[in-house]
């Protein structure tokens, strides 16, 4: 008599949201503006290496991870080198992932926000589902968290003096 095996289906759960930006302004206009408006300290992580075509590409990305609002905003370069991180969204330059309560919540003052920036031509929310590649945007900010912008001020100062004292400058 056959023993039947169990199947386990996985299917991971997807509990960020998107915002898509097309724009000529640098990232970093954006992250100045989210900064100004909401008191974000968006800090530049160690860039994403993906491997296309054999050679490794890199794109840039800032982040913040909040303790006190409970949220996470991530904004990646979708384009580097003439690749793009996610190909289904190549009219897309910047991909902003957020969740949390409070990114929710504030989810249309920030694509206000973001409409604001000079060079900006359109924000939109996508809908995750619907992005065939979703599992790329699984990626992980780097192990700093700032409950506030002055811990974050006070960090980068701290690893300042660190660079200083181990003859960066």
């Amino acid at each position: 008599m056959a023993t039947k095996i169990p199947t386990i289906i996985f299917e991971p759960e997807y509990n960020f949201g998107i915002i898509a930006i097309t724009a000529t302004s640098p990232d970093f206009a954006i992250c100045i503006e989210l900064d100004k408006h909401f008191n974000l300290a968006l800090v530049k992580q160690e860039s994403l290496s993906v491997m296309m075509n054999a050679e490794a590409v890199e794109f840039v990305w800032f982040a913040i991870n909040c303790d006190v609002r409970e949220m996470e905003i991530c904004l990646l370069n979708n384009k580097s080198d003439g690749n793009y991180f996610l190909k289904e969204m190549r009219q897309t330059d910047y991909i902003l992932r957020f969740s949390g309560d409070w990114a929710n919540d504030n989810l249309q003052k920030i694509i206000d926000c973001i409409k604001n920036v000079d060079g900006v031509q359109a924000v939109a929310k996508a809908d995750v589902e619907a992005i065939k590649q979703k599992e790329m945007l699984t990626f992980e900010m780097e192990d700093i968290e700032y409950k506030t912008k002055r811990d974050f001020e006070k960090g980068r100062k701290l690893q300042a003096n660190k660079d200083f004292a181990n003859g960066a400058y």
